[in-house]
């Protein structure tokens, strides 16, 4: 039930995903980053200096610089690393103890210096919304887009989206920040927010609507 040692891959394209049915466009005003579940324990299968994760860490190191660059809130969900079995639910059928048995490695593994305490949204499900302060957290500020990096794409960041927008939330799914068990479990993820859930974007995207004036004079 451990996770398994995961290939290196190629990050998808965007050929990988259908149009996507909505068609909101982020707007920073009304926006905010979520980094998803990227603790040490979760990112100890990939191999560090290949892609997925190589990219994706640089992918959102950028987006967490140019958002708080440009005020936009970032967030960080993050798996307790001591849990009881009644809290961790039927995660433990599924997938075992987890970080449970390694609570050494809860810490993020980003290098982005210290983080502040009320940006850390605690979590014990695959979606960051549920029975967390996030929703709660988006109303105080205001926000009611969200940008979702991390991992996994097709487990916790897909689960989620489809959660957030359930709720209200526009999702806006960032397909090469964020990584998988394999290109194909990530392309499914990305079909599946495209079709159902909401929006599917390059980092390079979000960039430009974070930083409108970027490439010019």
């Amino acid at each position: 039930m451990a996770l398994p040692t995961i290939a290196p891959y190629e990050l998808p394209t965007p050929r990988s995903w259908p149009e996507c049915r909505a068609r909101w466009t982020l707007e920073p005003s009304r926006a905010a980053l979520l980094v998803h579940d990227m603790q040490a324990y979760f990112l100890r299968p990939f191999d560090p200096s290949a892609s997925p994760l190589r990219p994706v860490l640089a992918h959102v190191r950028a987006l967490v610089h140019a958002c708080t660059r440009a005020g936009v809130p970032v967030l960080f969900s993050v798996q307790p690393g001591e849990q009881s079995r009644d809290e961790r639910g039927l995660l433990w059928d599924l997938w075992g103890p987890g970080i449970v048995e390694h609570p050494g490695l809860a810490k993020l593994g980003l290098e982005l210096g210290e983080i502040d305490a009320d940006a850390l949204i605690p979590k014990r499900r695959y979606s960051a919304f549920f029975e967390t302060r996030l929703h709660e957290r988006l109303r105080t500020l205001g926000r009611d887009q969200l940008m979702i990096t991390g991992i996994y794409a097709h487990i916790g960041c897909l689960t989620t989206a489809v959660d957030g927008c359930m709720r209200g939330v526009q999702p806006f799914f960032l397909a090469d920040a964020t990584a998988d068990f394999s290109r194909e479990d990530h392309e499914i993820a990305l079909r599946q927010v495209a079709r159902t859930a909401g929006v599917v974007l390059t980092t390079s995207d979000a960039l430009r609507a974070l930083e409108p004036s970027r490439g010019e004079g």
